[in-house]
């Protein structure tokens, strides 16, 4: 398995033939992001066919990749559109990604997400968003 194996399947993760685990990720893998941590290769497929009902889109796009040894770390924008957020507009999100590869299969043994979940989902929520902004206005965080 390679980085670039795991970034084709990303880059167009809403028509990802969900097949093609098998050959990325270990059958013990664990993935976690900001809102959940699913162990073994069969619960990350439903997690990821689960995550993508009511997606229109979902791309991403890679900015800069670190490799070393048996682990990896990839910059990425995620481009996507969901239709009970914004009406179904595109929404982009920064993040990134942490990987450990298994040294004798190559497959990843261990993937962790970094993402702001607030920009990714509450901010678009109607309510919850001005929430939202109105509490990052008051700390100092980003403008809404």
């Amino acid at each position: 398995m390679t980085t670039q194996a795991l970034q084709r399947f990303y880059s167009d993760f809403n028509r990802a033939d969900m097949g093609t685990l098998e050959r990325l990720y270990e059958q013990d893998a664990v993935f976690r992001d900001p809102a959940h941590y699913v162990k073994g290769r069969d619960a990350i497929r439903r997690y990821f066919e689960q995550s993508r009902s009511g997606l229109l889109r979902c791309e991403f796009e890679f900015h800069r990749v670190l490799e070393a040894d048996q682990q990896c770390a990839m910059e990425w924008s995620m481009h996507f559109s969901h239709r009970r957020l914004r009406g179904g507009k595109e929404l982009v999100v920064a993040g990134c990604s942490i990987l450990t590869y298994n040294a004798d299969s190559g497959r990843v043994q261990y993937h962790s997400d970094y993402f702001d979940l607030g920009a990714m989902l509450y901010e678009h929520i109607p309510c919850v968003g001005a929430l939202v902004a109105s509490m990052k206005q008051r700390i100092g965080g980003a403008a809404p």
